[in-house]
């Protein structure tokens, strides 16, 4: 249905469907009793015996016609988390793909990825105390020298305090580093950080030619690196780790249905809306009358130019409305 013209606004036209059935019919029948009369009530008599009858294997068609809406579904709002001021909006009816930008904010572009977790954190390596990594990245207890620490190795006791045991360095008392340093006052070093988003966001970065990194749940350096590249081509400042106002997610290629908002105001609320880039219709139909309406059945679609295309129903919804005449018949979006 990629060849449809799209209409200028929503028109109404009957959606034609064919369902194909497949009956098998199963006959059987008994030879006559043979009630009164003379003759033999023997019923092994061969002339009375039952015989068989061919099974024939039909295809029929249930023919119905149902009005329905041409467009392109139900519109759904972008989950921006950008705040700043709106300085672009895409035109209503353009397409908008992986990589490209669906508003800027403060003129810096909120690009669109594809997936299905929202972007609902930044991405970046998060910073430890460096004495911290070493002593949780060796595994066994440091403290020698000092029987203060019992589990070297943990990661909660070694982001507590930085720096190595003073019985470690010669067995001094007194001096910060006797006692331990605040992990916030020694040096710090970056850790990866691991999630399904930082997959999911990999996937994209590597699906829009960016390479050097392995797409796995884990953000590391050499990812930071792929986005300082990516952040240089969009025109960003090359920091490395994605803020989570910066990028959008929908399940893939999108059209863009309409803006709320215009150019100067600030970026609240759901300034823009997407719908599918397929050409759908839309039926309300009575429940009595669905029997044609499950997922995968072809139909026939008649478009407002007289032209009929092939469809597929795609989805059937759930919800019923209420009886308008107590008939107790409601209709169901198909």
């Amino acid at each position: 249905m990629d060849d449809m013209k799209e209409p200028g606004r929503h028109r109404r036209g009957p959606l034609l469907i064919t369902a194909g059935v497949l009956l098998v019919a199963a006959v059987s029948t008994v030879g006559a009793l043979g009630l009164g009369g003379g003759g033999s009530g023997d019923a092994r008599d061969p002339d009375r015996n039952g015989r068989l009858v061919q099974v024939s294997r039909e295809t029929l068609t249930d023919r119905t016609e149902i009005d329905g809406q041409l467009g392109h579904g139900p519109e759904v709002p972008f989950p921006v988390k950008a705040q700043g001021t709106i300085t672009w909006l895409p035109a209503s009816g353009t397409t908008a793909r992986r990589g490209e930008q669906v508003l800027r904010v403060d003129d810096r572009p909120v690009v669109l990825l594809y997936g299905s977790l929202p972007m609902y954190r930044d991405l970046g390596l998060r910073q430890t105390a460096d004495g911290a990594g070493a002593r949780s990245g060796s595994g066994d207890g440091s403290g020698s020298g000092d029987g203060s620490s019992s589990g070297g190795g943990s990661g909660a006791d070694s982001g507590t305090y930085a720096g190595d045991d003073a019985g470690d360095s010669g067995g001094s008392s007194g001096g910060p580093d006797a006692a331990g340093q605040p992990a916030s006052d020694a040096p710090q070093r970056p850790v990866p950080l691991h999630g399904m988003d930082v997959k999911q966001f990999e996937s994209n970065l590597s699906a829009l030619g960016y390479s050097g990194f392995t797409v796995d749940d884990s953000y590391t350096a050499l990812t930071a690196a792929a986005v300082e590249r990516w952040q240089k081509d969009l025109g960003l400042p090359q920091t490395g780790t994605v803020d989570a106002g910066s990028v959008v997610y929908a399940p893939g290629a999108v059209r863009i249905a309409g803006t709320s908002a215009r150019v100067g105001a600030e970026a609240t609320g759901t300034p823009v809306t997407y719908t599918t880039t397929s050409l759908m219709v839309t039926v309300d139909a009575k429940a009595t009358e669905t029997r044609w309406a499950q997922r995968g059945t072809t139909v026939s679609v008649e478009l407002p130019d007289g032209r009929s295309v092939p469809g597929t129903v795609a989805s059937v919804g759930k919800d019923a409305a209420a009886p308008e005449s107590g008939s107790g018949e409601g209709g169901a979006p198909a």
